[in-house]
């Protein structure tokens, strides 16, 4: 099973370079001498697309991607502005089923969060956190329900 939200990333992506290309064109603008530089001189566009792109980082667009082949589970999760800096590892998460020991859906008013508790081979439990506030309703319920039939695979054997 393959989900991810790439096309809600996609359209934000395509919102932020075009509010930076919209900053980069008004401070161009404002220098060109006559009417049109006068226009632009006061960068009203150029605040106005800072305050989108900050309103955009407050909400903290996340790609999420969940796939399950076999016996291994593949996530990956990247933010919108951050993602660049992001290294392929963190980016990335590959664990076997058999390790999944739980998996919780948290959300907040702001953000909803899928928690997974991983059992390492010596015997310790990490956590897993993503960021899925952007996965539809309907794709994050399939997720759930693919985890939950792992747990209770792996309490059965």
């Amino acid at each position: 099973m393959f989900i991810n939200n790439i096309k809600i990333f996609r359209s934000f992506r395509i919102i932020l370079f075009i509010l930076l290309a919209l900053i980069v064109m008004d401070l161009f603008l404002s220098r060109v001498s006559g009417t049109l530089g006068s226009i632009f001189s006061d960068h009203v566009l150029a605040y106005c697309c800072l305050f989108l792109l900050l309103i955009l980082a407050l909400i903290r667009v996340h790609y999420f991607s969940y796939e399950d082949e076999y016996e291994i589970i593949h996530i990956k999760s990247a933010s919108l502005f951050l993602g660049f800096f992001q290294t392929k590892s963190d980016r990335n998460s590959e664990f076997p089923k058999k390790n999944v020991r739980s998996v919780e859906l948290s959300s907040t008013s702001i953000q909803k969060t899928l928690n997974i508790q991983l059992e390492t081979q010596t015997g310790e439990v990490r956590n897993k956190s993503f960021n899925v506030s952007f996965v539809h309703s309907t794709k994050l319920e399939k997720i759930i329900e693919r985890m939950e039939e792992v747990l209770q695979r792996n309490l059965n054997t």
